[in-house]
């Protein structure tokens, strides 16, 4: 089974349904649950989790509708007002809306400001009580939630991107940014080296998935990917293997895994 852990689904704005003054979409075309559904189709793809976009504002419910017309298939991590404490109100029946798995927060660009400040420093302990997972996605700010898992070990925490952005790529401060970032899910080692193309990306995470999965079916404790940077000689190496050139090719192998 494939599962996109990401994706953003948006109406045309509308009078009864406002973006947020000043904020832009992704795509020049609202990306629909009817554009979607089909897209899986083609690509295999099975499932799908439904994460609101920024420019609607706070809003889950076109999310949500697509879970309850697609309940095998899609599932939402709602957006929560952050810089209003009273949200806190709304956790712990969060899960209790047909379709909801968690929260999804933003905390870039101005966004930044609401972990910086210590705004959002209320939502910690009450998600964790509502035991909810929280996405996130914090360019630059991945060290402060050190502390944060360190006084919440109940809390999961999933870091969005490899907290990675456009900006970040164009600067070209990529190993420093995935330098920040531990990932705790599956067992092995995913190397990694400046300029390696997604499909070859892809080609390494389904080794990576295959480890994971022969360490899942012989010992239960729990095991990491960890990310490594290349020594020069191994990037020299790695560059001169052949990639797999079709995304969808390797899809395929990742799903065989």
């Amino acid at each position: 089974m494939i599962v996109d852990s990401q994706v953003h689904l948006w109406k045309a704005e509308t009078p009864d349904w406002r973006w947020v003054p000043g904020r832009v979409a992704q795509l020049p075309e609202p990306f629909t649950i009817e554009k979607l559904v089909p897209l899986m189709d083609e690509a295999g793809v099975d499932r799908a989790v439904v994460v609101p976009p920024s420019w609607p504002g706070d809003r889950n419910d076109y999310g949500l509708e697509a879970a309850k017309r697609y309940p095998g298939r899609f599932a939402v991590m709602g957006r929560i007002p952050l810089e209003k404490p009273e949200s806190a109100a709304l956790l712990p029946k969060w899960r209790q809306q047909a379709g909801m798995l968690g929260v999804r927060l933003t905390l870039h660009r101005a966004q930044s400001a609401l972990i910086e400040s210590g705004t959002a420093d209320w939502f910690w302990p009450a998600a964790e009580k509502a035991r909810l997972p929280v996405m996130f996605l914090a360019p630059g700010n991945a060290p402060r939630f050190a502390p944060i898992a360190e006084r919440h070990p109940q809390l999961p925490l999933i870091i969005d991107h490899m907290n990675l952005t456009a900006e970040i790529a164009k600067a070209g401060t990529i190993k420093r940014a995935i330098d920040e970032v531990t990932v705790g899910v599956g067992a092995g080692t995913l190397t990694l080296r400046e300029g390696m193309d997604f499909a070859r990306y892809l080609e390494k995470m389904a080794q990576v998935l295959k480890l994971s999965q022969q360490a899942e079916a012989t010992d239960a404790q729990p095991r990491e990917i960890k990310f490594r940077w290349m020594t020069e000689e191994e990037a020299a190496a790695d560059a001169r293997e052949p990639a797999i050139e079709k995304n969808n090719e390797t899809m395929e192998t990742i799903k065989e895994q």
